[in-house]
């Protein structure tokens, strides 16, 4: 059983950018929050209330405690970080009610995102019955495999934002077709709301909706680049399945994390 197996030998990396909830008071999680609501918004250190978030405005500026923050008491500033919570919410209802294709004919339901704490991606192909079923995406024997490889980096699921460039499984698992990818535009929209600073492209279908190219994932696998459109670094890799489907994948899957390692320790 391959997942009896240990995962690909990757690199252990403890990355200090994960959100921890209890520790709102850090000047990290502080920045972190600064950063995911837009270039108006910055880190300010207060001698006597530790780091607090700040955003500039005509008149001066306005500050919030960081447990105002964290709650979504912004009070002043539009609303910021409410609309995104309702904007978040909004896309995962319209992603379910989707009704775009022919895929929706075949599948259960579309399979929306998962949302993270960090403003990085992982994209997959499409849903698999096992995402199909539960409605999360890369679950199953594949996101069992890809996960446990992950936490042996010391990542968690909750991290990251997980999603499919299609959100509806294609018949018996097939690949999706080009027009199928550009009909599901969703992924684009989900990049717009997130706005990654680093993407983690897992397969072919991910391949192509980022560069065109059908296939040639196994030659990417390990590489990394900056995308223009979306302002991100995308780094590719094997999707997870493909270990499932053989073996001699493994090494080359474990070169994808590596990379995606490397790319993580370089926003620390």
């Amino acid at each position: 059983d391959i997942l009896s197996r240990p995962p690909p030998t990757v690199e252990a990396v403890t990355s200090p950018l994960r959100f921890d909830p209890g520790a709102i008071n850090s000047i990290e999680t502080c920045r972190i929050l600064a950063e995911t609501l837009g270039p108006d918004f910055r880190v300010y250190e207060d001698a006597e209330q530790g780091p607090m978030l700040e955003r500039s405005h005509a008149n001066g500026a306005h500050r919030w405690s960081m447990s105002d923050a964290a709650a979504g008491r912004l009070d002043g500033a539009g609303g910021v970080l409410q609309k995104s919570v309702v904007k978040t919410k909004e896309l995962h209802g319209q992603i379910v009610a989707c009704t775009k294709c022919e895929l929706r004919q075949s599948c259960k339901a579309p399979v929306p995102f998962d949302v993270g704490h960090l403003n990085i991606m992982l994209v997959a192909e499409a849903p698999g019955r096992d995402e199909d079923r539960s409605g999360h995406p890369l679950v199953g024997q594949a996101g069992d495999l890809l996960w446990h490889a992950l936490d042996q980096m010391g990542f968690k699921r909750s991290d990251f934002h997980v999603t499919n460039v299609v959100k509806c499984r294609p018949p018996k698992n097939a690949k999706p077709t080009a027009e199928q990818v550009s009909v599901c535009d969703w992924l684009d929209k989900e990049m717009r709301l997130v706005r990654p600073k680093l993407i983690l492209a897992l397969g072919n279908t991910a391949l192509q909706y980022f560069t065109g190219l059908e296939k040639g994932i196994m030659a990417k696998t390990g590489t990394t680049e900056w995308h223009p459109k979306h302002r991100a670094w995308i780094s590719y890799g094997m999707h997870p399945a493909s270990v499932l489907w053989h073996d001699s994948n493994d090494k080359l899957f474990g070169r994808g994390l590596e990379e995606f390692a490397r790319m993580v320790r370089q926003f620390c």
